[in-house]
């Protein structure tokens, strides 16, 4: 059972550099994934070398040498490349600098923005660290490298002198890389999208399609109405594709499944071919019974809103961008996320994130399994590879890689520990390595979640008990002072010599006697019934102090079992019955290997042990 649970975190060697060819990096990375059977996002890669090639009019892919690439820019031949890529695994869920690329509306312009928030500690390599995240970028997105290129090793040289100066920055440098012809246009493109409201349907140019809206569609309705513009003259965009002569035009959006393309005169026409939810992807219009998005914003959440969309899919793999913006409240009951999150608070039942979630993120959840951690995470189950300055609770918990964290759990299994993190114990801990420093272990039944709910019910009933019953005290002891003073008055009117008195004074004393009899009768019955319910009371407050020792004693059932022996430091904190806290440093080394570590009763009521085994035998 201990090897199985270690084994879940177990990824195939991924220690070496592999490398692959092919024209398409997603697909590349895609097809190493299944290999390695690891998810994509912790791949990496560089580009080694690549091949340029032109299609020919027998659609023959003709190599050419790289450094001739601008002679046929005039050409009428689309231009396409091949990569050789070196993979390996990532190393930070960061980039060492945030380069992003952006292009005008016809695609013939290439700016790169060098951000300034992240610049690497070692600034020698600065230039080459640059150079190749531009290359890598520009390959993974199909752009042709050196199509129309500047020198854009000077612009690179010039901005990695500014950043290695001690100065204010701007939020970003921008390095202007391509600069093709722009078309020369005789008439313009008309591209309308649906547009959908609670009274009416039509064809837009301002649709919420364009900014990650979506819509409900039935088999053969319009979707995209594309008028086809008229150049003077051949053109060619940064992918290597031309324009202005054949059958192809810059739509900008690619028909992809459950849509068919037809063309009508001057016209192509985008028409659902089934019912569902349309949407565009990465710049690809899709129909699909899941909605699925490439982000989510402000629009996006009314959208999702106003459709009670119960199950919904975001996908998008740029690691510069979040694909959830921070500051949205995000509910959907099944979620499904690929890339990175923001601040943003997200509340779910079944969720799964493969990418990275920010540290000011909120999340709650039933079912949760996310790829990296950085903020809060409440939920009943939860699989998370990779969790650094994360505050997690749940009940059942794997973790595969702990750094710097705050972490409350009953059922808890983390593969490998590094430093600074504060671990909560309900019932159990499987621990696969623990290598770093300054880690704390919590043993305690009632820390978080039900079971302090219902600690902290058991003690509120405790509490309001003994106040119930200091009044019925204070009561009981007044009455009791009244009673006292009657049963004296009773006695002296009682003791009074009746023969030297009238008639009249003789009824009046015999009345009085009455009256305090009967005063002293009704008290003395409720002074029982005072009695009887503070000893019921009693009887309540032993019956839930006990619940409240069974439930704590439940601490010395907790214990963490290291599958690789510990010989490293570490701290053990518990909290005795009366709510003292102890803090026990632990030393260990590799003479003495720690396999199991539990608490146990002392002597005393309120006193506790910490046990430390080397061999589970010695249980």
């Amino acid at each position: 059972m201990v090897e199985s649970a270690y084994n879940f975190f177990i990824v195939k060697n991924m220690d070496n550099k592999h490398l692959r060819q092919g024209n398409n990096i997603k697909n590349i990375l895609k097809q190493f994934a299944l290999e390695y059977k690891i998810t994509e996002l912790l791949l990496d890669y560089s580009v080694v070398s690549y091949d340029t090639y032109y299609i020919d009019n027998n659609s023959n892919k003709i190599k050419v040498p790289n450094s001739t690439i601008n002679y046929y820019i005039d050409s009428i031949y689309d231009i396409k490349q091949e990569y050789s890529i070196s993979i390996f695994k990532r190393q930070s869920s960061f980039y060492p600098i945030i380069i992003q690329l952006n292009t005008n509306e016809n695609e013939t312009n290439l700016q790169a923005h060098i951000y300034t928030q992240r610049i690497p500690q070692d600034k020698n390599n600065l230039e080459s660290i640059i150079q190749n995240i531009i290359l890598n970028i520009c390959a993974y997105r199909g752009i042709i490298i050196g199509l129309g290129w500047n020198n854009i090793e000077s612009s690179i040289a010039d901005i990695a002198s500014k950043l290695r100066e001690n100065q204010t920055h701007p939020e970003y440098y921008t390095i202007d890389i391509s600069t093709l012809t722009e078309p020369q246009i005789n008439s313009i493109a008309i591209k309308l999208l649906l547009s959908k409201s609670k009274n009416n349907s039509i064809l837009s140019h301002d649709s919420q399609l364009q900014n990650g809206g979506f819509f409900r569609v039935k088999s053969g309705e319009i979707l995209l109405d594309y008028t086809k513009p008229n150049y003077s003259s051949p053109w060619r965009n940064i992918y290597g594709n031309i324009y202005g002569i054949g059958k192809a035009y810059p739509i900008g959006i690619s028909a992809g499944d459950g849509i068919n393309v037809s063309e009508v005169e001057n016209k192509i026409i985008y028409t659902a071919n089934k019912d569902g939810f349309v949407s565009i992807v990465r710049n690809n219009m899709l129909i699909s019974d899941i909605v699925t998005l490439d982000n989510i914003n402000q629009k996006s959440i009314q959208n999702i809103k106003e459709q009670a969309i119960d199950t919904l899919i975001v996908k998008n793999d740029n690691l510069t961008k979040d694909v959830v913006s921070s500051g949205l409240t995000l509910e959907v009951p099944n979620l499904k996320i690929t890339g990175n999150v923001g601040a943003t608070n997200i509340i779910s039942k079944d969720l799964f994130i493969n990418g990275q979630v920010h540290i000011k993120s909120n999340i709650q959840s039933i079912k949760s399994s996310i790829l990296y951690l950085r903020g809060s995470l409440e939920s009943k189950s939860a699989q998370i590879r990779y969790c650094e300055n994360g505050n997690v609770a749940s009940d059942d918990l794997l973790i595969n890689f702990l750094n710097g964290s705050k972490v409350y759990c009953t059922r808890g299994k983390i593969s490998q520990i590094k430093s600074n993190n504060n671990i909560y114990i309900q019932e159990s801990l499987l621990v696969g390595n623990m290598t770093g420093k300054y880690n704390e272990f919590t043993l305690y039944p009632c820390l978080y979640g039900d079971a302090k709910d219902e600690l902290d019910s058991l003690n509120a009933q405790i509490l309001n008990l003994n106040k119930l019953k200091n009044i019925f005290l204070n009561d009981k002891n007044r009455l009791n002072d009244e009673k006292k003073k009657n049963e004296l008055l009773y006695k002296e009117l009682n003791d009074i010599d009746i023969s030297n008195i009238d008639n009249a004074l003789y009824d009046w004393n015999k009345n009085v006697l009455n009256k305090q009899s009967l005063k002293l009768e009704s008290s003395t019955k409720v002074l029982l019934k005072y009695n009887s319910l503070i000893d019921e009371l009693d009887k309540s407050i032993d019956e839930i102090t006990q619940k409240i020792k069974d439930k704590l004693n439940k601490m010395f059932e907790i214990h963490i079992t290291f599958v690789n022996k510990c010989s490293i430091d570490f701290y053990i904190k518990y909290i005795n019955i009366y709510g003292i806290t102890s803090r026990i440093h632990i030393t260990a080394d590799s003479n003495n290997a720690i396999k199991k570590v539990m608490l146990s009763k002392g002597k005393n009521e309120d006193s506790i042990k910490v046990l430390c085994y080397k061999d589970l035998k010695d249980d």
